[in-house]
């Protein structure tokens, strides 16, 4: 073989092993074959979104190192493009899309896959208002439901994000009872004579009565306090996670902190004789302190 003939190879070679794995002439064989079978599956849903975003999404997926390396048409062999569509039209906020996920992997798929992990009928409630969090939330890189690939079943995505949020919440729960005595403890080193008086003379009370109230809270209010208070969803956020506008997710979370008030109020009362007088002094003083209390019970 001849010299210029070796070159000639190695040329062609070179033109293939860019960007990676691949020339700009394959890459846009597969962003075409790529945007052909999103729309070929196009009949089975009605969601709307940006299909060349999609393609580009996947063909950036594909490419990323660490992937199987395949450059031609074999890269898009097994891609689950239904799925796919689905969750990219989740993640652009298709509501028809955002209504599917709903019924077929949060609602159906939490309440069949979680049985081995032992959780109350509302902690069921409270992971599948996680997942949709977690999943469906953006929170300034693209929701997480983005990293599904297509290259495996989108159930076993979701219930993997399902079963890790179940086991944290059984571990948060076997650890609650201390925290509240120790939040306790630290708010009342700011001297306030009110809040010392509730640590040295009611405090067991009060911290029974305390975590009783947030117990009975409607599953929704014990969530939106949570979504805000602990894992820092805005306003906004909430609205977008419920579907709902902004000011409606105001008032759930004031009726949300009337009702752990009222309820903290009456169990407190109910075990112990303290004048109601004193009683509204004293958590007239606690409702500024209301977030602090809460981040070590929710």
């Amino acid at each position: 073989m001849g010299s210029s003939t070796i070159r000639a190879q190695d040329a062609a070679q070179g033109e293939e092993q860019v960007e990676g794995h691949t020339s700009p002439a394959v890459r846009e064989s597969l962003r075409q074959a790529l945007a052909r079978r999103i729309a070929e599956s196009r009949q089975q849903d009605a969601f709307r979104f940006d299909e060349a975003a999609l393609a580009e999404h996947v063909l950036t997926q594909l490419m990323a190192p660490g992937e199987s390396g395949l450059t031609g048409p074999e890269a898009l062999e097994g891609l689950r493009v239904p799925e796919l569509r689905l969750t990219f039209a989740c993640a652009q906020g298709d509501a028809r899309a955002v209504a599917v996920f709903e019924q077929r992997y949060v609602v159906a798929l939490v309440g069949e896959r979680l049985g081995r992990v032992r959780l109350a009928a509302h902690e069921v409630e409270e992971v599948r208002q996680k997942l949709r969090e977690d999943l469906l939330v953006d929170r300034g890189s693209g929701p997480r439901i983005l990293q599904y690939t297509g290259r495996g079943d989108l159930a076993g995505f979701v219930r993997v994000s399902a079963i890790r949020i179940a086991l944290k919440l059984v571990q948060k729960r076997e650890r609650a009872g201390t925290h509240a005595d120790d939040e306790l403890d630290r708010i009342t080193t700011e001297r306030d004579p009110e809040l010392a008086f509730v640590k040295d003379a009611y405090r067991p009370a009060f911290s029974a009565a305390f975590r009783e109230a947030v117990e009975h809270l409607e599953g929704r209010e014990r969530l939106l306090l949570r979504q805000q208070l602990v894992d820092g969803l805005s306003i906004d956020a909430l609205g977008t996670l419920y579907g709902v506008h902004r000011s409606t997710v105001a008032r759930w979370l004031v009726t949300a902190r009337e009702h752990l008030l009222q309820g903290t109020r009456e169990a407190f009362a109910a075990k112990l004789a303290v004048p109601a007088q004193e009683l509204e002094s004293l958590f007239g003083v606690l409702h500024s302190r209301l977030d602090l209390s809460l981040r070590s019970v929710l």
